[in-house]
């Protein structure tokens, strides 16, 4: 493994600098950090958390929070992967993690967390506000609608929506359903936003409905309901891969053929979209860019706490698969 001595040595600088590099404590010219990171990288360096922590008594621990429950927590592989993504980056940065619990806990040390990184709040979240007020810096993974200011990091959404429409229309699919939940997280938001402007203008029906929860159960439910009517929808796009997932099982069970006589489209492009019975056309959102993203502003504000707060908006792009491909 190798050694702040062996960076030091391939960089052509001293141990001293490579130090102030890492820990934020000296000034170092941008070209000398460029070429100290870059050799880092390249020798597989990593500097240690607690070593940090003892040389700048500046705390490497960040709090991460999920609002969601421990069931969806397990079962939706988008967390899976945005766990992989913040233990790569915190690697990178030498970042260690305290679990919050899901209800807030005002006897958990905050002055021992030197920021946090809050994954899909709702506008009600209880630790965004608290930790704020705490003097903890936060990242969140999706915007934060509620009052206190914060960094966040996301995907365009938007764009990714608008995407989807073009490809529908161009399918042929004009009568559109998008099923959500009510729980107002900002990606449900900026999606039915997009959802809502992008049919009109391009002149095609759209409804947006709602399913109790985020499961595939739940949006089957609500599947059914709409393609018992007597004017069905023929496309139906889920805020999440998982209700898109309880829609395709809908159609099978009804025996609506698809693509043919339904589209169906999800929206984060997990495992569970590239193996669906027909593969499931979806957007794809890369959770380990997010966390790495994240984990890269939780950096910033580790070496300058005064650092402002950032939105960070990332590419979303459309994957078609056979779920919508009708020519």
């Amino acid at each position: 493994m190798a050694t702040i001595r062996d960076v030091a040595r391939v960089a052509g600088v001293s141990v001293t600098t490579v130090s102030h590099v890492f820990s934020g404590r000296r000034k170092v010219a941008p070209a000398t950090i460029q070429a100290v990171t870059e050799v880092a990288e390249r020798l597989g360096y990593r500097p240690n958390g607690v070593a940090r922590t003892l040389a700048t008594g500046k705390s490497t621990t960040v709090g991460l929070h999920f609002e969601i429950g421990e069931d969806a927590l397990l079962l939706n592989p988008f967390f899976s992967e945005l766990l992989v993504g913040f233990a790569a980056a915190s690697a990178d940065y030498g970042f260690t993690f305290k679990l919050l619990p899901h209800d807030l806990d005002v006897n958990v040390d905050s002055a021992s967390l030197m920021g946090a990184l809050v994954v899909d709040p709702s506008p009600q979240n209880p630790w965004v506000p608290f930790l704020a007020r705490r003097g903890s810096r936060i990242v969140t993974i999706s915007r934060f609608l509620g009052e206190t200011e914060v960094s966040s990091v996301d995907n365009d959404l938007g764009d990714g929506m608008h995407e989807v429409l073009d490809h529908l229309s161009e399918q042929g699919y004009h009568n559109l359903a998008l099923i959500s939940v009510r729980q107002r997280a900002s990606y449900a938001v900026d999606i039915e936003a997009a959802f809502r402007e992008g049919c009109d203008q391009r002149g095609l029906k759209g409804e947006v409905v709602f399913a109790s929860d985020l499961s595939d159960r739940a949006a089957r439910r609500v599947a059914i309901e709409l393609l018992e009517r007597r004017d069905p929808p023929t496309a139906i796009i889920g805020v999440i891969d998982h209700m898109a997932l309880g829609v395709l099982h809908a159609a099978q069970e009804m025996g609506v053929a698809v693509p043919e006589a339904l589209g169906v489209v999800g929206f984060n492009d997990t495992v569970l979209s590239r193996h669906a019975v027909p593969p499931l056309t979806t957007v794809r959102i890369e959770p380990e860019e997010l966390a790495r993203e994240a984990l890269r502003l939780m950096h910033g504000f580790w070496l300058d706490p005064n650092c402002p707060d950032e939105e960070i908006r990332l590419p979303a792009q459309l994957v078609k698969r056979a779920s919508t491909q009708r020519a």
